[in-house]
């Protein structure tokens, strides 16, 4: 028996794709090194094409990090 996700990877890739795009702040490769501190450049390329479908809470949080980073230093 199969477990659903624990959330929706659909909805993180439109996240990623909006936070990549080319107006924005971030490309792939930055974003994954700021999110992985510098470990893994093509983190979220992957979960963009589809090749990570369970990324690893450690990943979710650096993701999360960075958001987080990123708007403090807005406000």
């Amino acid at each position: 028996m199969t477990q659903p996700p624990a959330f929706n990877i659909a909805f993180l890739r439109k996240i990623l794709e909006g936070a990549t795009a080319p107006e924005a702040k971030w490309n792939s490769r930055s974003l994954s090194l700021a999110a992985t501190g510098g470990k893994n450049p093509y983190m979220v390329r992957d979960i963009i094409k589809g090749k990570s479908t369970n990324p690893t809470l450690d990943t979710l949080v650096g993701l999360a990090k960075v958001k987080m980073e990123g708007e403090e230093k807005v406000g």
